[in-house]
């Protein structure tokens, strides 16, 4: 049987372009949709880091507002501390020095808290009294005063330049003074400090 060109293209169409076509088709099918995968995920992808991105921009915006804040009101602190601290101690350690530099006011002072003190530790107690080397002029009259009077019998009475306003005193050899002196200072800028925060710095009222 003779096979014409028509056979043969006919042969070569079913039997190879077809089939060739075919596969073609479903490589290109394949293809397109491993693509659409591809760009499927590489979206998701996308989407997660500018999310993540996102999420990170706001921590680091919160983070940095707090640090503002906790650094705003540390500043506050340190100023107003640095202003208590300049204001509070030496005005009254001004006023403290010039109330007991009032003639007689130490005097009267001493007299009253050694006293007092006597009686607790008992007439046996040596008693040590340490009073400022600049006011020992003044002094020294009072004290002889009361050692004629036998006040201060019981009393060791020393000068020192370590005070400067104020007295201090405690049992011989205890180790422990009674501080009327910048003692007097301290406790009262520790009773006094609250006070001044709480009318110098007071918040606005809303």
């Amino acid at each position: 049987m003779t096979r014409t060109l028509g056979d043969i293209t006919k042969e070569l169409k079913d039997g190879i372009i077809e089939p060739a076509k075919g596969q073609a088709d479903k490589i290109l099918a394949d293809a397109k949709i491993k693509a659409e995968a591809i760009e499927t995920e590489a979206r998701r992808q996308a989407d997660e880091m500018v999310s993540q991105a996102k999420s990170e921009s706001e921590r680091i915006k919160k983070q940095m507002e707090a640090d503002l804040d906790t650094a705003a009101r540390n500043f506050l602190l340190k100023v107003q501390e640095e202003l208590e601290a300049s204001v509070v101690a030496p005005v009254l350690s001004e006023e403290l020095r010039q109330a007991v530099s009032a003639p007689g006011f130490l005097p009267k002072m001493i007299e009253q808290v050694l006293s007092a003190f006597a009686k607790i530790a008992g007439e046996e107690a040596r008693i040590e009294l340490l009073l400022p080397e600049k006011q020992k002029k003044e002094l020294e009259a009072w004290c002889l005063d009361k050692c004629s009077r036998k006040m201060l019998g019981h009393v060791d009475v020393h000068f020192t330049d370590q005070i400067s306003f104020g007295f201090k005193l405690g049992l011989q050899g205890s180790g422990n003074q009674f501080n009327f002196s910048d003692g007097l200072t301290e406790a009262l800028a520790d009773f006094c400090s609250p006070r001044f925060r709480k009318h110098f710095f007071a918040s606005k009222e809303k």
